[in-house]
């Protein structure tokens, strides 16, 4: 496992992606999009009114799961492969049981940081899925997904100094590389605990390149901490290339807690995929970043410039790292190629139409062209809701969690 290796390559891979306009598979006239807004309305309100049930009747509780799965086909045009996968029995299962232990390890974890750490472990269930192996919850699933919501809030809090958090990294350092070294408050008795429970599924002498995984994805959480700093001085390059690494080596190390070992080829998607994934993650928070000060391609660029030509680049990126797949021999990793890299650039397209400002009025009516919601209605949905993005594939899961 060489993380510079890997780093260098997907930069390498993103400076020869193209940054013109991308092409995609179906457009979508503005009387289909008022048909489907009608539709995606009736399922939100009926999902707002099941969740309001603190007791719903079991006699009369109607499944949330099979309407759902009507609506992202219908509306969005996922296949029924697809959302077979998703709202399948396994993955209820896992998230079941996810929320479940979740909630066992700390009665006083929020909603939000419980969909956080699931929507990573659901990143692992489909590594499983294309390495042919079963849907389940592992210790080391559990334990690796519920790691950075405590890790990336504790680094965020205000109210900690740099030195403190320099210091905690430390500590967390020395407890990932198998050192003695006692917790000094109860978030980093969480996160110790975390640890263990992945010591207790994979030892570190028969299986050291997980842990070899762990310290690169702390190095690289250690490098990111740059960008938090007002007034950085980073070039382009040096804030991309913390990306890509951060990125990068947190589902390298998803791909390692699944299976324990894995190859150049597996370790080089994933290292990609996760790449992807920041890049996208950095295009969602652009509007919360740059008020934050917090430095990304994306924030930075941002304040001079659209960020047209850096939105079509990661589209481009994304596709060149899924042509890397074909990897992975499991029997439903064309499935899983599909319906990622779909969701992914639905939310990139959700998120253009919801950040307007920052891109070019003919950009972004471009890009409309290719969402089957027209972007007045997403702002409604947004406003009537929170101000903080919706997204398709959350209201997916909240539907298959509403019927746990």
């Amino acid at each position: 496992m060489d993380i510079n290796y890997l780093t260098s390559l997907f930069i390498s891979i993103w400076e020869n992606c193209p940054d013109n306009f991308p092409v995609f598979d179906s457009a979508y006239l503005p009387e289909e999009k008022k048909v489907r807004e009608k539709l995606f309305e009736e399922f939100t309100e009926k999902m707002n009114r099941e969740n309001g049930k603190s007791k719903p009747d079991t006699a009369s509780h109607e499944p949330l799961t099979p309407v759902a799965k009507g609506l992202f086909r219908i509306v969005f045009g996922f296949s029924e492969s697809q959302l077979d996968i998703i709202l399948s029995e396994q993955y209820k299962k896992v998230t079941k049981q996810f929320v479940k232990t979740a909630r066992q390890f700390d009665p006083e974890i929020s909603i939000g940081d419980i969909f956080q750490a699931c929507r990573n472990a659901w990143i692992m269930n489909g590594i499983q899925l294309m390495m042919g192996k079963p849907v389940e919850l592992t210790p080391s699933i559990f334990a690796y997904s519920m790691l950075y919501p405590y890790t990336d809030n504790y680094l965020d809090e205000p109210n900690l100094n740099r030195q403190e958090k320099i210091a905690f990294n430390e500590r967390f350092r020395l407890k990932l590389s198998g050192g003695e070294v006692a917790p000094e408050n109860e978030n980093e008795t969480a996160i110790f605990k975390l640890v263990e429970k992945i010591e207790s599924q994979f030892s570190r002498d028969k299986y050291p390149h997980v842990y070899e995984s762990l310290l690169a994805i702390h190095s690289a959480q250690e490098k990111s901490l740059c960008l938090l700093h007002k007034g950085s001085a980073l070039s382009d390059d040096e804030i991309l290339s913390v990306c890509i690494e951060k990125g990068g080596a947190s589902v390298l190390a998803d791909g390692y807690l699944v299976a324990g070992d894995l190859t150049q080829e597996q370790q080089n998607f994933l290292f990609g995929f996760g790449a992807y994934l920041q890049l996208a993650d950095d295009i969602q928070d652009v509007g919360d970043d740059s008020g934050n000060g917090i430095m990304t391609l994306f924030s930075k660029a941002a304040g001079k410039d659209y960020l047209d030509e850096l939105t079509s680049r990661t589209f481009s990126f994304g596709r060149s790292v899924f042509e890397m797949i074909d990897c992975f021999e499991g029997e439903k990793s064309p499935e899983m190629k599909a319906l990622i890299l779909k969701s992914v650039e639905m939310m990139l397209i959700e998120t253009t139409l919801l950040n307007g400002q920052y891109y070019r009025k003919s950009y972004a009516e471009e890009t409309e062209k290719f969402s089957p919601l027209s972007a007045a209605y997403l702002k409604k949905r947004r406003s009537k809701l929170s101000p903080h993005r919706i997204s398709y594939m959350k209201k997916i899961a909240e539907a298959a969690i509403s019927d746990l």
